[in-house]
């Protein structure tokens, strides 16, 4: 009887085994393989956004030309000795060519070698294949962008093109002519782009596509083969449209991980308890993921409110600085320098706090440049004033553009709890009052909340 128990035993331990190993490795793979779906997905709007990046920074080479024109108010214009001056060493190898064209004749274009062709062309006549373009760009004053089209030189290649009017004296406008940058496509788009995907072991290519003539062709190829599940991202480039096709190129699932992970469960009480314990690692993963910034590893809006009112209801709480500040000239920045300039500075902010402030102090970005840094001090107003002072120290930079530098900052109003409140709430109304009066005196200064900023 007792063999039979123990046989039957057994034969249950198997089965359950055998069922809830398969069950774990089956959810275990299904939420890793979303996570990786998820984050190839990322990586995906990521890459394609560092491809526009790269082709719409190389497009504004015009802007070097409409500034040669126009600061020769249109006349004695040498390509000859400025061509090669007017292009960004890092798109030099991009750009076909350049040229100006009074009254929309090409008159010029460097490097003249292989170009020669160019010169005499009327962009605004129908006998030029991109001349709607051209035309488009007198109506709208915008930069205009054409292509791909092929070149009687060989390959494909897209432009930028921009009218330009020149000041006279009496306050009217001159309408000059067009200037214009060309292009190698899409060697600008795969060259200048940074390769991601390809770094962190994908495969991935990149089709062109053209819904009025129905192509889609394929115009970049990184390891790609068919038949590996990939996933895909559409997006556009002026008035390109794209399609990001990626895979990772160890597959998606690693057989001999699933075989081990498997047979380790399997095997035990021993093992059936890390298969639970790999499950628990992930969800305190992702829970700890909600409460970052991704941006910036701070901590975020819901995660810091939290924190703080934890720490001001401890019941070792004495006294605490409450900081609210926001980056002077950021909005400069994203306008002038473009939003990835404005990321990095946020992410070298963070740097700069985590520098300055102790590991036990709250800091977390509440959204776009506003952030908030709490922390326990002494009864000591120089331990403050110093912080504050190696705070605007640190904040105070330069950061340099292609045509214009912009000077940063940041002003910060500041509560004490408990004087001014013993919530995250009421410290930031308070804070936030101090932090309008910073501003509105000049910026780059801090201020400490009172009744009179009421």
């Amino acid at each position: 009887m007792k063999k039979k128990i123990s046989i039957k035993l057994i034969g249950i331990v198997l089965g359950a085994s055998l069922i809830l190993s398969s069950f774990i490795t089956y959810s275990y793979k299904t939420i890793e393989r979303k996570s990786e779906h998820e984050q190839l997905n990322a990586l995906l709007t990521t890459q394609a956004e560092q491809m526009t990046n790269s082709v719409n920074q190389a497009l504004l080479q015009v802007y070097s030309l409409q500034a040669l024109v126009l600061g020769n108010r249109g006349e004695n214009i040498d390509l000859d000795s400025t061509g090669q001056f007017l292009v960004q060493e890092e798109y030099k190898r991009y750009v076909r060519n350049i040229l100006v064209a009074p009254d929309g004749i090409v008159t010029q274009v460097y490097p003249l070698t292989g170009n020669e062709n160019v010169i005499g062309l009327d962009l605004y006549s129908q006998t030029n294949q991109s001349f709607e373009a051209a035309i488009a760009a007198q109506k709208t004053g915008k930069l205009t962008v054409t292509g791909p089209y092929d070149l009687i030189q060989g390959g494909q290649a897209i432009s930028g093109r921009l009218f330009v009017q020149v000041p006279q004296n009496d306050g009217s406008l001159l309408d000059w002519g067009l200037v214009s940058v060309t292009l190698a496509f899409p060697e600008v788009m795969e060259g200048t782009a940074t390769d991601m995907l390809g770094d962190m072991g994908y495969a991935y290519r990149v089709f062109r596509e053209n819904e009025d003539a129905g192509e889609h062709v394929e115009i970049l190829n990184r390891g790609f083969q068919e038949g590996y599940g990939n996933e895909t991202l559409r997006f556009s480039i002026q008035t390109m449209n794209f399609e990001l096709q990626a895979y990772p190129v160890a597959g998606w699932n690693d057989t001999q991980k699933d075989i081990q992970i498997f047979l380790s469960i399997f095997a035990g009480l021993i093992l059936i308890a890390f298969g639970a314990y790999v499950i628990v690692h992930r969800q305190i993963t992702l829970k700890e993921n909600a409460t970052k910034d991704a941006m910036t590893g701070l901590w975020n809006r819901l995660a810091g409110m939290r924190k703080i009112n934890r720490r001001l209801k401890d019941k070792h709480f004495s006294k605490g600085a409450f900081l609210l500040l926001d980056i002077d000239h950021f909005k400069s920045v994203n306008d002038t320098l473009g939003h990835q300039a404005g990321d990095e500075i946020l992410i070298e902010c963070a740097k700069i706090f985590e520098a300055i402030f102790r590991s036990n102090d709250i800091v977390c970005r509440l959204g776009g440049d506003e952030f908030v840094i709490y922390m326990d001090y002494p009864n000591k107003y120089d331990f403050l004033n110093e912080k504050i002072k190696q705070l605007q120290n640190a904040m105070r930079q330069t950061i340099h553009g292609t045509q214009q530098d912009v000077n940063i900052s940041c002003s910060v109003g500041i509560a004490i709890a408990p004087d001014h409140g013993r919530s995250f709430e009421k410290l930031y109304t308070c804070a936030d009052k101090a932090l309008y009066h910073s501003k509105e005196s000049g910026r780059d200064c801090a201020v400490i909340y009172s009744d009179e900023l009421d």
